[in-house]
């Protein structure tokens, strides 16, 4: 599915963050999508378990400004 579409997304249920943050193992339920979840993907499975097994990066935000209002 990944090599034959140019957009492929999963859309979690939700979840604790501050297991993925500690690198913990856990199981998250998702939604796959060809396209994007949001903008009108179309659902291909429901209900997939994906183990989140090993943490590749962490970076705790310290320098945070204020966003601009435009």
């Amino acid at each position: 599915m990944v090599r034959d579409n140019p957009l492929v997304t999963i859309k979690p249920e939700k979840f604790n963050l501050q297991r993925m943050i500690r690198g913990q193992e856990f199981v998250v339920k998702t939604d796959v999508y060809i396209g994007h979840f949001e903008r009108e993907g179309m659902l291909m499975y429901e209900g997939v378990p994906i183990t989140l097994a090993e943490q590749l990066f962490v970076r705790q935000l310290t320098d945070l400004q204020e966003a601009s209002r435009i």
